[in-house]
Formats: structure tokens, C-alpha cells, sequence
């Protein structure tokens, strides 16, 4: 159970408000940085992470099988 420091409900609610006020630009500083990895996600500017490939997906891959490179030149 919280304690209150002070029965001033001014004072309470000013801090609260305060709370509420501070709150406020965190949530819109999330938001705008939200929008903006959006936008560049959506033009193409920002790096996408690729997703696993799923059970029996085809991946297209280039190797060299080293001990037939080393029969070839031996």
C-alpha cells in the first residue's frame, strides 16, 4: 500500500498531471519514430530483415563442392 508524502490535493494532482504531461511526449516520440521506420520500410531506405525459410521452401543458392575442386586440379 503506497504511502503518500503529502494530503495536499493540489499538490497531488499538479504531480499527476506532470505525470500524465511526461507520459504524453514519450508516447508521442514512439509513435513519431514508429512512423518514420514505416516510411522508410515502405520507400525502400531501411534495411528488411528476411524471414526463415519454411519447411519445403526452395532456397536459390550457389556452392562449390570442395573436394571436387581438389580432384579437378590434382
Amino acid at each position: 500500500r503506497a504511502v503518500l508524502e503529502s494530503d495536499d490535493a493540489d499538490a497531488i494532482k499538479a504531480k499527476a498531471d506532470a505525470l500524465a504531461e511526461a507520459s504524453m511526449k514519450i508516447g508521442e516520440i514512439l509513435y513519431r519514430q514508429q512512423q518514420e521506420q514505416q516510411q522508410a520500410t515502405e520507400s525502400g531506405d531501411a534495411p528488411t530483415a528476411q524471414a526463415a525459410p519454411q519447411e519445403g521452401e526452395v532456397i536459390d543458392a550457389e556452392f562449390t563442392d570442395v573436394d571436387e575442386n581438389k580432384r579437378a586440379n590434382g
